[in-house]
């Protein structure tokens, strides 16, 4: 159980120390990406819906 609670405090030291020094990227979000991912599903799979909600 130590050793777990070690690793998790090491993990977000490293991606505390990480993300101040490198910061967001300027392109390719990884957050956006998955998004955008998401919607081109959604679109894929549901074509009617998109067309009744834009319709009214």
């Amino acid at each position: 159980m130590r050793g777990q609670w070690a690793a998790d405090a090491v993990g977000l030291l490293a991606g505390y120390a990480l993300d101040a020094w490198l910061g967001d990227p300027r392109r390719l979000h990884p957050v956006a990406g998955f998004g955008q991912a998401a919607g081109a599903l959604e679109r894929r799979l549901h074509p009617a819906d998109r067309a009744t909600r834009a319709g009214g």
